[in-house]
């Protein structure tokens, strides 16, 4: 079992030297992810909440605990619908 534990590092090894060696295989490895992520962390910055639709179907107290829970979540803005049809009516682009 050594032996083949001795195999896969030493085919590690040579994948990581070709991959440093290479500066482009680095670019699309690590900064272009990198870059990525920032782009994505500060143009979604200004997002801080979530807009929840409920509509109550009669779940009894769990859905009542449910919803409380909801409402209580600082990143969730809660709107409350009588049906499933009227959220839909009033949001017909599904933000919700």
């Amino acid at each position: 079992m050594t032996a083949r534990v001795g195999r896969v590092l030493a085919i590690t090894r040579v994948s990581v030297r070709r991959y440093v060696r290479d500066r482009r295989a680095l670019l699309f490895m690590l900064v272009l992810p990198t870059m990525v992520i920032l782009i994505m962390g500060v143009t979604l910055r200004g997002f801080t909440t979530f807009r929840v639709g409920v509509v109550d179907l009669g779940a009894g107290p769990a859905g009542r605990d449910l919803e409380a829970t909801l409402e209580h979540s600082p990143t969730l803005a809660v709107k409350h619908y009588g049906t499933v049809a009227s959220a839909r009516h009033r949001d017909p682009r599904h933000r919700l």
